[in-house]
């Protein structure tokens, strides 16, 4: 299997994993590891107090963009925003 597979097989493994709440236990110990932190433009949370608690034309028109948002195609589609990354960082061995 090439490498490349390799890790993309690991990353799905660990997702999944950390979605089931098991343990991932990866074959090999890896030599490095990045962490990258991105920026969520409007969390699920903000958007559900607001339908919950707020009435009114302004709420009204807040749900239907958000509902009828389709960014498929476009440059925003897909987009992310970077707010800090680790770089590569080596894993010590284990004594």
């Amino acid at each position: 299997m090439s490498l490349q597979k390799e890790v993309k097989r690991a990353a799905v493994l660990a997702r999944n994993s950390l979605r089931s709440g098991r343990l991932f236990r990866p074959r090999a110990r890896p030599a490095s590891i990045v962490a990258n932190l991105y920026y969520q433009a409007t969390p699920p949370s903000y958007l559900q107090d607001r339908f919950c608690t707020a009435k009114g034309p302004d709420t009204d028109r807040l749900y239907f963009l958000t509902r009828h948002l389709n960014l498929a195609g476009t440059e925003a589609d897909r987009w992310k925003l970077k707010v800090v990354g680790s770089g590569n960082v080596a894993v010590a061995a284990q004594p």
